[in-house]
């Protein structure tokens, strides 16, 4: 499927999940939280967040007192018209985060749960880099390679095949992007986070709830994925907890301490 038609079904996808994403979006909510922790503690004038979804680091900043002004950006229409309900003091645009340009330099620029879909990631780091101020902190997290092992590994043990889901990225490629930055101080660290739902089929649905399947690939049968329910109720499945959805979540935070030149 081309670049693009992922693009628009995801983006459908992400809007039409806007008024369930926060009952769905445990590991999310959690990936955000911890991003907020490895901040310096002071507090931030300009603030980037980039796919800022319904608003889980605006919320966490906006509560510790920690920024002022936010700009937050999302492709999904419908979630930033949430933001922009939530808080009509702040600015959030629809905007593809590959194609977005900011017009003026932040303090600090972050995002979760983003980067992952984007098709250039070391280019998006570069140029959101770029647009640090002096002493600006960038602070990123997302999911990489090993993450839904659960569904993944039933899925190959009942059918011999695994589920179409997004191809997370190789961490190295990560690390190599931030570490190519000169006059600066980076930091990283990678965390497997879990949501427990009650049922094998919850956790399925689980992943169209957060609007992150875009049901490309081979289309699995009735039959296919009862076996694959099975299978990962009977492997995964644990008395009084249900079922867990794992990712392998890649945090890394850069602040600059000279002139930032690459």
């Amino acid at each position: 499927m081309p670049e693009e038609r992922i693009k628009a079904h995801v983006r459908g996808r992400f809007s039409a999940a806007v008024a369930d994403y926060e009952h769905w979006a445990v590991v999310q909510r959690q990936a955000a939280r911890h991003l907020l922790t490895l901040l310096p503690e002071r507090s931030f004038e300009r603030v980037l967040d980039i796919g800022c979804g319904t608003g889980f680091l605006v919320e966490g900043l906006l509560e510790a007192g920690g920024a002022r002004n936010i700009t937050g950006i999302d492709f999904a229409p419908r979630m930033v018209e949430h933001c922009r309900r939530q808080w009509p003091e702040q600015l959030f645009f629809c905007a593809d985060a590959e194609a977005f340009e900011p017009c003026s330099l932040y303090d600090l620029i972050l995002s979760s749960f983003t980067f992952q879909w984007l098709e250039r990631i070391p280019a998006a780091v570069g140029k959101y880099y770029s647009f640090l101020e002096e002493k600006g902190v960038f602070a990123l997290a997302l999911p990489v390679s090993g993450s839904l092992r659960e569904l993944q590994s039933a899925a190959l043990v009942a059918n011999g095949k695994p589920l179409h889901l997004l191809e997370f990225p190789d961490p190295e490629v990560l690390d190599t992007a931030f570490r190519s930055f000169r006059g600066c101080h980076f930091r990283h660290e990678i965390q497997e986070l879990t949501a427990w739902f009650e049922t094998p089929l919850e956790g399925i649905r689980s992943l169209k709830g957060i609007g992150a399947s875009y049901g490309g690939g081979e289309v699995y049968k009735v039959g296919e994925m009862r076996r694959l329910l099975q299978e990962y109720e009977k492997t995964f499945g644990v008395p009084g907890r249900g079922c867990p959805v794992s990712y392998r979540v890649w945090f890394g935070v850069a602040e600059k301490t000279g002139t930032g030149d690459r």
